[in-house]
């Protein structure tokens, strides 16, 4: 038995592809500088040796494993749009072919700011348009990092921001550049969701919470309808549509 050896490109393409799809597609998303409160870990991976065997297993693994997994990053902190733009990260100019190859990303951010716009839109929109990227999600992080178990969306003055300058955030250009995004006719699935503990500028977007709604019940945040969304502020010229952040 010991000179013998399984010749796996033998098999029919249909029965390799089961095969490497219990090796490379993951159970969870698979997190780029990733915290702990925003992600699940994803299993470990031991895709180096299988990706180095031949020209051949690269080619049929690589493309289960960009095309079939989905991707997270979280950008929780200024100091990770930083760090993902470095040599060898996600949005540096060296992963550029990696990253084309992605077709599921998911973003989760705290600040739609002028780093969003100018380092991960450009990034993204790349991906769309010279690559596989065909499903987003975005997810907008709570503020307040001292968010209870049980919230209550716009019935407690602790559910939203009191920053008066919430609701004129629509006019920005990162956030505009975030609606732009979120209607590129290439995408096939868009998702768009904020924290409980969130601006009041979202509120009129989403379904009704339940006045007792429990944190676990919303992992996810509540889901926001983007398109009036779109339609309401894609020129920032319709910002009369949302009322002022409340106050106690």
């Amino acid at each position: 038995m010991g000179g013998q050896y399984f010749r796996f490109f033998d098999l029919p393409g249909e029965l390799r592809t089961a095969i490497l799809e219990h090796l490379v597609v993951m159970d969870s998303d698979i997190p780029i500088f990733a915290m702990r409160e925003t992600c699940v870990q994803s299993s470990p991976m031991l895709l180096t040796d299988l990706l180095l065997v031949c020209h051949q297993m690269n080619r049929e693994a690589s493309g289960l494993f960009y095309t079939q997994n989905k991707f997270i990053v979280n950008l929780g902190s200024r100091r990770m749009y930083s760090e993902i733009t470095q040599d060898g990260q996600l949005f540096s100019p060296e992963v550029m072919d990696a990253r084309r190859r992605i077709r599921s990303l998911s973003l989760r951010m705290r600040r739609i700011s002028g780093d969003f716009e100018r380092l991960v839109v450009p990034a993204v929109k790349d991906m769309i348009l010279n690559g596989s990227l065909r499903v987003l999600d975005v997810g907008i992080l709570a503020q307040d990092t001292s968010a209870q178990k049980t919230v209550v969306c716009d019935l407690r003055p602790h559910s939203v921001s009191r920053d008066l300058g919430a609701a004129s955030v629509v006019k920005t250009t990162p956030f505009q550049a975030l609606l732009q995004l979120l209607v590129d006719p290439d995408l096939e699935q868009v998702t768009l969701w904020v924290s409980l503990i969130h601006w009041s500028l979202w509120c009129p977007y989403h379904s009704t919470i339940k006045k007792h709604a429990k944190l676990d019940s919303y992992k996810d945040g509540v889901s926001i309808d983007w398109r009036r969304l779109v339609e309401d502020f894609s020129d920032g010229s319709s910002i009369t549509k949302v009322q002022r952040p409340r106050f106690a």
